[in-house]
C-alpha cells in the first residue's frame, strides 16, 4: 500500500516551503511566488476506501454517510487553510478529478 501524507502534514510541509522560501527570496517575492502557483488538493472516493473499509478504527469511529461528511468538512476545512495561507481568494476554482477524468478518457472515443 502506498503511504500518503495526512492533510495536516501536507499543510505543516506548505509552511515549512514558504519559510525556506521567504529565507531564499525574502517575503515579498514569496508572497507573489505563492499566490501565482497551482495548488491540486485530491480527496475522494479513494480516501474513503483505503481509511474506512480497510482500517477497523474508522468503522468503529463512524457509519459510512458520518465519516463521508467527515472526509467532506476535511476537505473543505484543508482547502480554506490553503487559501487564507496563499492569497488565492480571487482565483480559486473546484473541480472533481473523478469527473474530469472520465470525461476527457471518454471524449476521445
Amino acid at each position: 500500500m502506498q503511504t500518503t501524507l495526512s492533510s495536516d502534514d501536507q499543510l505543516e510541509l506548505f509552511q515549512d516551503y514558504k519559510q525556506k522560501l521567504t529565507t531564499l527570496v525574502g517575503e515579498k517575492e514569496m508572497t507573489r511566488v505563492i499566490s501565482q502557483g497551482v495548488f491540486f488538493t485530491v480527496m475522494g472516493s479513494n480516501d474513503i476506501v483505503n481509511n474506512y473499509f480497510t482500517l477497523p478504527l474508522r468503522r468503529h469511529q463512524y457509519d459510512l454517510p458520518s465519516y463521508v461528511d467527515f472526509v467532506v468538512s476535511s476537505a473543505i476545512n484543508f482547502t480554506k487553510v490553503i487559501i487564507a495561507n496563499s492569497n488565492l481568494s480571487d482565483h480559486f476554482s473546484i473541480f472533481s478529478i473523478t469527473f474530469f477524468i472520465f470525461t476527457k478518457v471518454f471524449s476521445h472515443s
